[in-house]
């Protein structure tokens, strides 16, 4: 690899850990649905970045988990029926990392080999600790980097499953880093949430169109 690719790499590892690292600090809010009352919004709009979430159909903003600072975004979204309970099939995240130096060298066929190594899987764990997380699958394609992965540390939120579904890309510049978990009394197949997934993204896109 020549010194080119070897700083493309270099570029996009740090990008990536700085975006998770963000999502997993965020993560540490009350409950869906604290503050929040009823008549939660689909669709909230981050004045730092401009760029509006919202989730699939049937979920909305959980607004007492919103972040939104020059340093990053964060937003939770739960199912509307059930989001000022505490509770849903799944929960979805999204961090929005800041302007990104060099957007152009995000390189999602990159991102398996980071996560490999204990950095990356520290970086993916709940606790900030290699050990406690498993890469079950992963995948880039598509402009984005998507894996599923086990986190045996101590949830944010009482009840959340150690499975979840992540994926990284690129939208107006920033790394954004969505994840769908699910919940230990209402298990959800691994296809569910990764279906889920996908449909965050597509609802981001759509969203925020280029």
């Amino acid at each position: 690899m020549g010194r080119e690719g070897r700083g493309v790499r270099r570029m996009t590892g740090a990008a990536m850990a700085a975006a998770v690292a963000l999502a997993l600090t965020a993560c540490q809010m009350p409950p869906p649905g604290t503050g929040a009352g009823a008549g939660l919004p689909r669709r909230v709009t981050l004045v730092q970045s401009g760029l509006s979430v919202e989730g699939p159909a049937g979920f909305c903003v959980d607004t007492a988990s919103v972040r939104d600072t020059a340093e990053g975004g964060f937003v939770l979204l739960a199912q509307c029926t059930r989001a000022t309970g505490g509770g849903g099939p799944a929960l979805l995240t999204l961090s929005v990392s800041p302007p990104l130096a060099a957007p152009g060298a995000f390189a999602p066929a990159r991102l398996a080999e980071f996560f490999a190594t204990a950095e990356g899987r520290a970086v993916l764990s709940r606790a900030g600790r290699a050990d406690t997380v498993r890469v079950l699958e992963s995948r880039s394609g598509e402009g984005a980097f998507l894996l599923h992965a086990r986190d045996t540390a101590p949830p944010p939120i009482a009840g959340l499953d150690d499975d979840y579904w992540r994926v990284l890309f690129v939208l107006d510049g920033r790394l954004m880093t969505a994840t769908a978990t699910g919940f230990e009394a209402t298990p959800v197949s691994a296809g569910a949430l990764k279906a889920l997934l996908a449909r965050f993204r597509i609802a981001l896109e759509r969203a925020n169109p280029v």
